[in-house]
C-alpha cells in the first residue's frame, strides 16, 4: 500500500501532467515540479529518481488505472480519457492533505457545516452485489411518503449528485424499470443469493437528457433558451446547468444560453430558485410553468 507521502506524490504527478503542453513533460520537468512542491511544504530531504518515477507509474496504473505513457523525445503524458470520473478522487486526496497541514489553524480551511452523509457504508456491499450478479434487498423510505417499503433490485451503478449518492438499479420484483434510490433512504440492506443477468444498459445515456438524478427514457428532450443577467451569467458559464449548454449571447446586459433536456421538476425548481436573475425565453410552456410557481410563492406573502 502506498504511504502518505507517496500517495500525495502520485497526485502531484497527475496534476503536473494534466497541465502539461500537448507534447508532455520530461522526467526532469516532473522532477523539478515535485521538488518545488516539496520545498513549498518546507519538508525534509527531497528524494525522487527515475527508478522511483517508474515505480510510481506502476502504482498509478494499479491503483487508479491511469496510464502514463511515453510521448516521444523523452516526454511523458497521460493517455486520452484516462482521467474521466477520476478528478474528484485526486481533489479529495489533496483536500485531505490540506486539512492535515492546517488542522492546527482552524481559520485557514473552512468547511461547510453538514450532516454526515448517510448510506455510504453500503457502498462495499452494493459493489459486491454488482460484481457477483446478485440482487439487493433493502427497506426504502421515500421522503414524501414516510412509509418504509421492502424492495429487491438488480444493482447497476452508483451516482453522486449534490453531495448525495444514489443507487442505479432495476426494480426486480416490480415493473423491471431502471430507477434511482437515494442511499440515505436505504436501511437493512443485504445481498441475496439470487443470481441475475444484467441488461445491456449505458448508464451515461440514461441521464443524457435528464436534469439531476431523474431517469426518464420516454419523454423527448426540448430546446430551452434562458436569459441570465450579467452577474448570474458568469456563474452559469463556469458551472453549466447541463452538458448540452451553449452560450448564444454574452455581453454586459445578458448571458443567453441554449439547453437540450427534459424540463423535469428539479429543473423547474432550479430555475425558480434563481427568480429575477433568469428569464425563460422558450419554450412558452416552461415559461408559463415557472411563472405559475413564482406567482404562488409571491401570493404567500399577500395574506
Amino acid at each position: 500500500m502506498a504511504k502518505k507521502e507517496q500517495l500525495i506524490r502520485l497526485v502531484y504527478i497527475v496534476k503536473a501532467l494534466e497541465k502539461a503542453p500537448q507534447e508532455g513533460l520530461s522526467y526532469q520537468e516532473i522532477y523539478d515540479f515535485l521538488k518545488r512542491k516539496h520545498e513549498d511544504k518546507d519538508c525534509e530531504k527531497f528524494s525522487f529518481s527515475e527508478k522511483t518515477f517508474q515505480r510510481d507509474r506502476g502504482l498509478l496504473q494499479d491503483i487508479f488505472m491511469i496510464c502514463i505513457a511515453p510521448k516521444g523525445k523523452g516526454k511523458w503524458g497521460i493517455e486520452e480519457n484516462e482521467l474521466t470520473n477520476r478528478y474528484a478522487i485526486f481533489d479529495n486526496i489533496l483536500l485531505v492533505d490540506a486539512y492535515r497541514r492546517t488542522k492546527e489553524m482552524q481559520e485557514v480551511l473552512l468547511f461547510e457545516q453538514q450532516e454526515k452523509t448517510l448510506g455510504l457504508h453500503y457502498i462495499e456491499e452494493i459493489i459486491e452485489a454488482i460484481e457477483k450478479h446478485r440482487t439487493l434487498r433493502f427497506v426504502y423510505t421515500k421522503f414524501w411518503e414516510g412509509v418504509p417499503h421492502l424492495r429487491e433490485v438488480i444493482p447497476y451503478a452508483l451516482k453522486e449528485y449534490k453531495r448525495r449518492w444514489y443507487l442505479i438499479a432495476e426494480d426486480y420484483q416490480g415493473d423491471n424499470r431502471i430507477k434511482t434510490f437515494g442511499l440515505d433512504r436505504i436501511s437493512q440492506l443485504e445481498i441475496t443469493q439470487t443470481k441475475v443477468q444484467h441488461k445491456k444498459v449505458d448508464i451515461e445515456t440514461l441521464f443524457k437528457n435528464s436534469y439531476g438524478i431523474t431517469i426518464d427514457t420516454e419523454t423527448l428532450p426540448q430546446e430551452i433558451i434562458l436569459s441570465f443577467d450579467y452577474q448570474q451569467g458568469q456563474y452559469i458559464k463556469t458551472l453549466p446547468l447541463h452538458p448540452s449548454q451553449e452560450v448564444l449571447i454574452d455581453n454586459e446586459k445578458e448571458v443567453r444560453i441554449r439547453l437540450r433536456l427534459i424540463p423535469n421538476y428539479d429543473f423547474v425548481m432550479d430555475i425558480c430558485a434563481r427568480s429575477l436573475y433568469v428569464k425563460v425565453i422558450s419554450p412558452s410552456s416552461l415559461a408559463k410553468e415557472v411563472k405559475g410557481y413564482l406567482k404562488e410563492a409571491y401570493e404567500q406573502y399577500l395574506s
